[in-house]
């Protein structure tokens, strides 16, 4: 039996003061909608609750009954929701801002892009963005569809399992290496730290493409035991480590916040570029993956993404 079929059953067996949600429900259940549509139901049955309870229910089924013809290709056409995440410890990407009201706000790179998508095509929006996760727990929310898209991640085999990388990319990075202020090394490649053994200690955070990146380069003593940026550079002012391996853009955030910028240093070195992907969850519908691919062309295209960049 479909959904719509129980929803269809259990409405004929409730009284009718509860009939109006099994209805709204199995409305929404129609494949011609999706999980991912907003209806003016809603809507409707707020208009419906200063009439008395006889005339709400009467004029809430027959409401419903002409959304369920006529309203529901509207609705879905209306909206179209994107489930989202952002990532804790993922300045600038995803960081803690204050809003005009006070409250403490997730904003940053990615969150500047959801908002630009939505601007290009007024038919997505998306939810979630400001439930911050660690990004373990976002890749595993992506493989198993609890969320629909992820804004930020680099290509890898294992992530290309389970998700599809919106091409093109959003922006690169370049990676590089802060080390204590007072210590004046220079590096131009890995060669060079490799030379310096175990007085070339490389800190690199726990679980990143980073870190399995620095290991497959072969002969670099490294430390991956720090689990954020602020450990990771926390660790290199005590000594722990010779070097912290990580983008650029990162790094500059997370010193600023931390206000370390007489006791760090960031080389000015590139040892490698790493592009930054829009992903879609493979559980999630073609149209999600076919608008989110149109709006990101139209963002590189017209210089928006640039924009966003240069802000930061």
């Amino acid at each position: 039996m479909t959904c719509a079929a129980v929803q269809r059953v259990k409405y004929a067996r409730t009284a009718p003061g509860a009939r109006a949600g099994y209805l709204a429900q199995a409305i929404m259940s129609r494949p011609a909608t999706g999980r991912h549509a907003i209806s003016v139901l809603d809507a409707l049955h707020r208009r419906m609750w200063w009439a008395s309870p006889g005339v709400q229910h009467a004029g809430l089924f027959v409401a419903l009954f002409s959304a369920s013809l006529l309203a529901v290709p509207t609705a879905r056409a209306a909206s179209i929701i994107v489930a989202t995440a952002a990532q804790e410890d993922a300045a600038p990407r995803y960081e803690l801002e204050k809003s005009t009201g006070g409250e403490s706000v997730v904003g940053g790179i990615c969150i500047d892009i959801l908002r630009a998508i939505e601007r290009v095509d007024p038919q997505i929006r998306f939810s979630g963005d400001q439930n911050r996760l660690p990004l373990r727990r976002v890749q595993l929310a992506l493989q198993f569809g609890e969320i629909d898209a992820y804004c930020g991640l680099n290509k890898s085999a294992e992530r290309e399992q389970w998700s599809v990388f919106i091409e093109p990319p959003l922006y690169a990075l370049d990676y590089t290496m802060a080390v204590n202020a007072n210590d004046e090394v220079q590096i131009r490649s890995f060669d060079d730290v490799r030379r310096l053994g175990a007085n070339g200690t490389i800190l690199v955070m726990s679980g990143s493409e980073s870190a399995a990146r620095l290991h497959s380069l072969g002969g670099l003593d490294i430390d991956s035991s720090g689990t954020g940026q602020e450990a990771n550079l926390r660790k290199l002012l005590a000594g722990r480590g010779r070097f912290f391996y990580r983008h650029a853009l990162g790094l500059r955030a997370e010193i600023h916040r931390l206000g370390l910028e007489d006791k760090i240093r960031i080389l000015p070195v590139s040892l490698d570029k790493e592009f930054q992907y829009l992903l879609v969850s493979k559980k999630a519908p073609p149209e999600v993956v076919d608008r989110l691919r149109r709006a990101v062309v139209k963002l590189q295209s017209g210089g928006e993404l640039a924009r966003i960049m240069a802000k930061y």
